[in-house]
């Protein structure tokens, strides 16, 4: 059962609307000896606390993973360890590829960027946005 205060994140035509603006998605010349960088596959919910955030980060374990943000942008920089039999496979066709992940995303004004949280568990992470506090402060009136 959902929460009425709770938005899911995707239409019912399975197309999630953007609750985080992507502003860039890092990429980098492909090069026999560097990896393309790709986007992972995400979802966004809106909560009344604020934004849940998932990525699909399959193959990286937690602390090959970077994020940071500065002036409402969160960045993300996640390098996965391929596996022994994939390091030392030569193959003459092979679809399976492990690239590095990486994307850039504008938080909205009213998150509240010290409050982050993340979870990592079975490839998923989970970046839990929360947002600010209300504000509000008596402004005096000087007399002339």
């Amino acid at each position: 059962m959902t929460n009425p205060n709770e938005t899911s994140c995707c239409n019912s035509d399975s197309t999630c609307t953007p609750e985080v603006a992507t502003t860039e998605t890092q990429t980098t010349p492909s090069v026999s000896t560097q990896a393309r960088t790709i986007p992972p596959r995400q979802a966004v919910q809106r909560t009344k606390d604020g934004l849940e955030l998932w990525l699909e980060l399959p193959g990286v374990e937690a602390a090959a993973i970077q994020l940071e943000v500065a002036d409402q942008v969160l960045s993300l920089k996640a390098e996965p360890s391929p596996t022994s039999e994939l390091a030392e496979a030569t193959s003459t066709f092979c679809e399976f590829g492990v690239h590095p992940f990486g994307d850039r995303w504008t938080l909205p004004a009213d998150i509240d960027t010290d409050g982050i949280q993340t979870r990592h568990e079975n490839g998923i992470l989970t970046i839990t946005l929360p947002k600010q506090a209300p504000r509000s402060r008596t402004i005096q009136v000087a007399e002339e």
